[in-house]
């Protein structure tokens, strides 16, 4: 499901970054929670 988060990015980032980080927490849990922290 690439393409629905690609398409959903722009319009609810923090809901995708919080859904993303949960999902991916094993590799991406720093890198989204820093982007998170940056975007807000």
């Amino acid at each position: 499901s690439a393409e629905a988060y690609t398409g959903r990015e722009v319009q609810d980032i923090p809901g995708v970054l919080a859904v993303f980080a949960e999902r991916r927490k094993d590799s991406f849990g720093p890198y989204v929670r820093l982007m998170s922290v940056t975007l807000n």
